[in-house]
Protein backbone atom coordinates (compact mmCIF):
# COMPACT_ATOMS: atom_id res chain seq x y z
CA UNK A 1 0.00 0.00 0.00
CA UNK A 2 1.21 3.48 -0.83
CA UNK A 3 2.02 5.97 1.86
CA UNK A 4 1.90 9.73 2.12
CA UNK A 5 4.55 11.91 0.56
CA UNK A 6 5.63 14.78 -1.60
CA UNK A 7 5.50 14.86 -5.37
CA UNK A 8 8.63 15.38 -7.44
CA UNK A 9 9.68 18.94 -8.23
CA UNK A 10 9.87 20.30 -11.79
CA UNK A 11 11.70 23.36 -13.06
CA UNK A 12 11.99 24.69 -16.57
CA UNK A 13 11.67 27.47 -19.09
CA UNK A 14 8.87 28.59 -21.39
CA UNK A 15 9.19 31.14 -24.18
CA UNK A 16 6.38 33.01 -25.94
CA UNK A 17 6.95 32.58 -29.67
CA UNK A 18 3.85 34.61 -30.55
CA UNK A 19 1.73 36.95 -28.45
CA UNK A 20 -0.82 38.93 -30.44
CA UNK A 21 -3.22 40.61 -28.01
CA UNK A 22 -5.19 42.31 -30.82
CA UNK A 23 -6.03 39.05 -32.60
CA UNK A 24 -6.02 36.95 -29.41
CA UNK A 25 -3.31 34.52 -30.52
CA UNK A 26 -0.62 32.88 -28.43
CA UNK A 27 2.10 30.29 -29.12
CA UNK A 28 4.85 29.14 -26.81
CA UNK A 29 7.44 26.39 -26.41
CA UNK A 30 9.31 25.11 -23.41
CA UNK A 31 10.76 22.32 -21.38
CA UNK A 32 10.92 21.17 -17.79
CA UNK A 33 13.14 18.79 -15.87
CA UNK A 34 11.51 16.77 -13.10
CA UNK A 35 13.97 16.34 -10.26
CA UNK A 36 13.50 12.91 -8.61
CA UNK A 37 13.35 14.21 -5.04
CA UNK A 38 9.77 13.31 -4.19
CA UNK A 39 8.80 10.65 -1.67
CA UNK A 40 9.45 7.01 -2.56
CA UNK A 41 6.27 6.05 -0.67
CA UNK A 42 4.31 8.26 -3.10
CA UNK A 43 6.15 6.76 -6.12
CA UNK A 44 7.87 10.09 -6.85
CA UNK A 45 11.57 9.23 -6.40
CA UNK A 46 12.12 7.15 -9.54
CA UNK A 47 15.20 7.04 -11.76
CA UNK A 48 17.31 10.05 -12.61
CA UNK A 49 14.47 12.39 -13.50
CA UNK A 50 12.67 13.21 -16.70
CA UNK A 51 12.63 15.91 -19.37
CA UNK A 52 9.36 17.23 -20.74
CA UNK A 53 9.34 19.21 -24.01
CA UNK A 54 6.14 20.97 -25.11
CA UNK A 55 4.53 23.52 -27.42
CA UNK A 56 1.24 25.31 -26.79
CA UNK A 57 -1.04 27.52 -28.83
CA UNK A 58 -4.24 29.42 -28.24
CA UNK A 59 -6.82 31.53 -30.04
CA UNK A 60 -9.57 33.84 -28.81
CA UNK A 61 -12.96 33.09 -30.46
CA UNK A 62 -16.44 34.65 -30.65
CA UNK A 63 -15.35 38.23 -29.87
CA UNK A 64 -13.51 37.09 -26.76
CA UNK A 65 -16.35 35.03 -25.29
CA UNK A 66 -14.53 31.74 -26.03
CA UNK A 67 -10.98 30.43 -26.22
CA UNK A 68 -9.34 27.33 -27.62
CA UNK A 69 -5.96 26.13 -26.37
CA UNK A 70 -3.92 23.14 -27.47
CA UNK A 71 -0.71 21.63 -26.15
CA UNK A 72 1.45 18.73 -27.28
CA UNK A 73 4.37 17.35 -25.32
CA UNK A 74 6.96 14.61 -25.07
CA UNK A 75 8.06 13.04 -21.77
CA UNK A 76 11.56 11.61 -21.97
CA UNK A 77 13.08 9.92 -18.91
CA UNK A 78 16.80 10.10 -18.27
CA UNK A 79 16.78 6.36 -17.43
CA UNK A 80 14.29 4.60 -19.72
CA UNK A 81 14.77 1.29 -17.91
CA UNK A 82 12.99 2.83 -14.89
CA UNK A 83 10.45 5.18 -16.48
CA UNK A 84 8.24 5.32 -19.58
CA UNK A 85 8.39 7.59 -22.61
CA UNK A 86 5.13 9.22 -23.69
CA UNK A 87 3.55 11.75 -26.04
CA UNK A 88 0.52 13.74 -24.89
CA UNK A 89 -1.90 16.12 -26.57
CA UNK A 90 -4.51 18.18 -24.73
CA UNK A 91 -7.19 20.56 -25.97
CA UNK A 92 -9.20 23.10 -23.98
CA UNK A 93 -12.33 24.99 -25.04
CA UNK A 94 -14.04 27.55 -22.79
CA UNK A 95 -17.05 29.82 -23.12
CA UNK A 96 -17.93 32.91 -21.07
CA UNK A 97 -21.51 32.49 -19.76
CA UNK A 98 -21.56 35.70 -17.71
CA UNK A 99 -18.95 38.36 -16.93
CA UNK A 100 -17.59 36.16 -14.13
CA UNK A 101 -18.47 32.53 -15.05
CA UNK A 102 -16.82 30.35 -17.70
CA UNK A 103 -17.76 26.79 -18.66
CA UNK A 104 -15.07 24.60 -20.20
CA UNK A 105 -14.24 21.17 -21.50
CA UNK A 106 -10.90 19.50 -22.10
CA UNK A 107 -9.80 16.38 -23.93
CA UNK A 108 -6.42 14.76 -23.32
CA UNK A 109 -4.65 11.93 -25.16
CA UNK A 110 -1.66 10.02 -23.81
CA UNK A 111 0.32 7.61 -25.98
CA UNK A 112 3.19 5.61 -24.51
CA UNK A 113 5.99 5.14 -27.04
CA UNK A 114 8.28 3.05 -24.84
CA UNK A 115 7.98 1.39 -21.45
CA UNK A 116 10.57 0.49 -18.83
CA UNK A 117 10.19 -3.17 -19.72
CA UNK A 118 9.68 -4.27 -16.11
CA UNK A 119 7.63 -3.35 -13.09
CA UNK A 120 3.89 -2.84 -12.92
CA UNK A 121 2.17 -4.59 -15.83
CA UNK A 122 0.01 -2.25 -17.93
CA UNK A 123 0.01 0.74 -15.52
CA UNK A 124 1.95 3.85 -16.56
CA UNK A 125 0.81 6.57 -14.14
CA UNK A 126 -0.80 9.05 -16.55
CA UNK A 127 0.29 12.65 -15.78
CA UNK A 128 1.21 12.54 -12.08
CA UNK A 129 3.41 9.44 -11.97
CA UNK A 130 5.90 7.94 -14.39
CA UNK A 131 5.96 4.45 -12.99
CA UNK A 132 8.37 1.64 -13.75
CA UNK A 133 6.05 -0.25 -16.10
CA UNK A 134 5.86 -3.16 -18.50
CA UNK A 135 3.36 -3.63 -21.33
CA UNK A 136 2.33 0.03 -21.77
CA UNK A 137 4.28 0.58 -24.99
CA UNK A 138 1.72 1.53 -27.67
CA UNK A 139 -1.19 2.06 -25.26
CA UNK A 140 -3.50 5.07 -25.55
CA UNK A 141 -5.47 6.84 -22.84
CA UNK A 142 -8.07 9.47 -23.70
CA UNK A 143 -9.81 11.51 -20.99
CA UNK A 144 -12.49 14.20 -20.99
CA UNK A 145 -12.94 16.97 -18.44
CA UNK A 146 -15.91 19.24 -17.84
CA UNK A 147 -15.87 22.15 -15.48
CA UNK A 148 -16.50 25.75 -14.57
CA UNK A 149 -14.39 28.71 -13.54
CA UNK A 150 -15.45 31.72 -11.48
CA UNK A 151 -13.53 34.99 -11.96
CA UNK A 152 -14.96 37.34 -9.30
CA UNK A 153 -12.29 40.00 -10.02
CA UNK A 154 -9.14 40.53 -12.09
CA UNK A 155 -6.93 38.99 -9.39
CA UNK A 156 -8.84 35.82 -8.51
CA UNK A 157 -9.93 32.65 -10.31
CA UNK A 158 -11.62 29.62 -8.74
CA UNK A 159 -12.14 26.52 -10.85
CA UNK A 160 -13.46 22.99 -10.60
CA UNK A 161 -13.51 20.13 -13.13
CA UNK A 162 -14.30 16.42 -13.29
CA UNK A 163 -12.01 14.29 -15.46
CA UNK A 164 -12.93 10.79 -16.60
CA UNK A 165 -11.56 8.25 -19.11
CA UNK A 166 -13.33 7.78 -22.44
CA UNK A 167 -10.98 5.14 -23.88
CA UNK A 168 -10.94 1.43 -23.13
CA UNK A 169 -7.51 1.74 -21.48
CA UNK A 170 -7.92 3.58 -18.17
CA UNK A 171 -4.41 3.43 -16.68
CA UNK A 172 -4.76 4.83 -13.12
CA UNK A 173 -7.86 6.99 -13.63
CA UNK A 174 -11.46 6.12 -12.91
CA UNK A 175 -12.33 9.77 -12.42
CA UNK A 176 -10.89 12.70 -10.51
CA UNK A 177 -12.04 16.02 -9.19
CA UNK A 178 -9.68 18.92 -9.80
CA UNK A 179 -9.95 22.24 -7.98
CA UNK A 180 -7.77 25.30 -8.48
CA UNK A 181 -7.39 28.74 -6.94
CA UNK A 182 -5.37 31.42 -8.70
CA UNK A 183 -4.42 34.64 -6.91
CA UNK A 184 -2.63 37.33 -8.95
CA UNK A 185 -0.71 40.16 -7.35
Amino acid sequence: MLGDGWGAVSAGLKYNLLRDTCEGRLASAGFTYEVPIGSQKALQDVGDGEFHFFVTGGQRLLNGDAHILSSVGYRMPVDNSLQNTAIHWSNHLDYKVTDTVYLFTEAAWWHWTDDAGAGLPGIAGQDLFNLTSANVDGRNLVTQSIGAKLKPNANTEIGMAWEFPVSGYRDVIEGRLMVDLILRY
